[in-house]
């Protein structure tokens, strides 16, 4: 036998070694279920408490994202968009024959435009300014999940926040009818009856009522018109939510002291004033009734206003000028508003779930909240934190976001000494 057909010989053999073994390799890797993240940022990692969820369903789990396959002009979002995809292949690949992920193009598929429509999704519209012209992008992003006979909808996927959301709405899938209850109290007005084949419209004093909305992708959320001693808090909520506490009485105040000291959970959205914008900002101050009683606890929400230079510029005036065709044309100019401060890096925990994941926080018109341990030995967690070059103004500060008030609130704030992280 010849070298040369010797050497052919094991140059096949070769080949057909390493098509087995790469055939062997896809085979194992479409029957293994964890796949390695390689991204220093942990992208792609789902938490335990997810995989648990997705390994543990009884039933078959349908995923459809409407996304559209053409994002011309919008091409820099195409990474964020991929990891979107990549999330979902991890999950079909935990779930296994329990989930199914299918992608459809509302842009090309009639169906698929008339079930988002259906559906609630709608598309974002994307605006690429380019030489010699606008490319105008509508950009799909929403995702339908469906589990038994119940459905949830997340219109608009974010991808730092797709976790939580697709979390939050499994759960509330696969806990169906028996959704965990929160409670509700405040000073707002109840929601009008329902009247069946009318939409009920909420008062606009009901200020937290988008969020109620938002609550409600996960909760039974129920409004608690009275708290007090002939109306104790029910035990079958999982926490009750305090909206802006306003002259609650001595009957109402120990009524939440005892349901949280019984075990309840209690998240108290304090203000110490009520902001008119559409009187120029005028303020009026609030009587909480719980100044007190959190005081016991080592709490104070002070009623300063946090000025801090990490802030958003907001349009502070009009500068006119004319077109081409003499016509006026209005421009906003914008000036940095340092009480409505933004909290990123260092001044978010990132040990808590609450704020781990976060990027940044908008606050507005913050108050300082101060904790001191006490004999009750209480234990308290920093959520948020200014920058260290923030500066307390006086609760009587005029809030008005106008050129002149910013100027002057500036100009306060440089003459205050005490510069601190609050």
């Amino acid at each position: 036998m010849s070298r040369v057909f010797q050497a052919r010989r094991q140059a096949l053999w070769s080949a057909a070694l390493l098509f087995g073994i790469v055939v062997l390799a896809v085979a194992l890797a479409q029957r293994v279920r964890a796949r390695l993240d390689l991204t220093s940022e942990s992208l792609y990692t789902l938490s335990p408490a997810l995989v648990e969820m997705v390994e543990n369903l009884d039933d078959r789990l349908q995923l459809k994202l409407y996304f559209n396959r053409d994002v011309e002009g919008a091409e820099h979002l195409l990474p964020q968009r991929l990891s979107i995809q990549d999330r979902l292949a991890e999950i079909e690949a935990i779930g296994g024959d329990k989930v199914a992920v299918e992608t459809v193009d509302p842009t090309t598929d009639l169906l698929a435009a008339r079930d988002a429509e259906h559906l609630g999704i709608e598309a974002v519209t994307i605006t690429d300014a380019r030489v010699g012209g606008v490319s105008v992008e509508k950009l799909y992003q929403g995702l339908e999940l469906r589990y038994l006979d119940r459905s949830e909808l997340i219109p608009f996927v974010v991808p730092d926040e797709f976790e939580f959301a697709f979390a939050s709405r499994l759960a509330a899938l696969l806990q169906g009818d028996r959704r965990p209850v929160l409670g509700f109290f405040s000073r707002e007005p109840l929601l009008a009856p329902p009247v069946p084949g009318v939409d009920q419209v909420a008062s606009p004093e009901r200020i937290f009522e988008e969020f109620r909305e938002i609550l409600a992708g996960r909760y039974a959320v129920r409004d608690l018109p009275q708290v007090g001693a002939e109306y104790p808090i029910p035990e079958d909520l999982v926490g009750l939510v305090v909206g802006r506490p306003q002259d609650l009485t001595p009957d109402e105040v120990q009524a939440l002291r005892a349901y949280l000291e019984s075990g309840g959970r209690v998240l108290m959205l304090v203000d110490h004033e009520i902001v008119d914008q559409a009187a120029g900002f005028g303020t009026t101050g609030l009587v909480t009734g719980v100044d007190g009683w959190l005081q016991e606890y080592g709490i104070t929400v002070h009623p300063h206003f946090v000025w801090d230079p990490e802030c958003r510029s907001v349009p502070v005036d009009v500068q006119v000028v004319r077109g081409p065709n003499g016509e006026p044309i209005r421009n906003p100019i914008y000036a940095p508003y340092a009480l409505y401060p933004v909290v990123r890096g260092a001044g978010l925990s990132a040990s808590h779930i609450v704020t781990a994941q976060l990027d940044e926080v908008d606050l507005i018109w913050a108050h300082p909240v101060v904790y001191k341990q006490n004999e009750l030995g209480l234990t308290a967690e920093v959520l948020l934190r200014s920058s260290p070059q923030a500066r307390a103004l006086p609760a009587d500060t005029r809030l008005d976001i106008s050129r002149a008030n910013v100027q002057l609130i500036d100009a306060q704030a440089a003459r205050q000494k005490t510069v601190q992280a609050f």
